[in-house]
């Protein structure tokens, strides 16, 4: 059994809760940001926010706490298979930003990429090693080099760095 017309309300209406509370969080992040590097994060996540509260001004009026609760049972009683897969998703999605914040952007990558290839699409190494590699070194020239731009280096790095000073 997967989402009614009812279900499919209710996990809009859940999705536009979620996403205005990583968008909130992200423009909370951006305020810490220099004013030249704010503006673009600025520009999008207001814009973004704006939709969102108009997405869920919409949803909410269709959507009643009763089948909120109702849905939120089925997810946790595992009757939405659907529900795993985005769960999943998210969960790599979430692994990718701790990465990136423990290690930096492109340790994390490498990391990410290594893990997905080898977990998920099931690559040989030498695929894994290849792709993942050459990825993260375009990702690297295209933003050292091209953009000038450097990436954050993380937290670990940063924690070397301040106790090798």
């Amino acid at each position: 059994m997967e989402t009614s017309g009812n279900g499919r309300q209710v996990a809009e209406f859940i999705f536009v809760i979620v996403v205005a509370a990583v968008s909130l969080a992200a423009f909370l992040a951006a305020l810490s940001y220099d004013i030249i590097s704010a503006l673009a994060p600025f520009c999008i996540l207001v814009l973004l926010l704006v939709l969102v509260t108009v997405q869920f001004n919409r949803t909410r009026k269709v959507t009643h706490l009763a089948d909120v609760n109702a849905e939120l049972r089925r997810v946790f009683t595992g009757q939405r298979q659907r529900f795993r897969a985005i769960a999943a998703l998210a969960g790599w999605m979430a692994f990718l930003l701790a990465a990136i914040f423990l290690a930096g952007h492109y340790a994390g990558m490498f990391l990410f990429l290594l893990i997905m290839l080898r977990r998920i699409s099931a690559e040989s190494w030498r695929m894994t090693l290849i792709v993942s590699v050459l990825t993260t070194a375009a990702i690297y020239v295209l933003f050292e080099y091209v953009f000038n731009l450097e990436l954050y280096r993380g937290l670990i790095f940063d924690l070397v760095a301040s106790a090798l000073a």
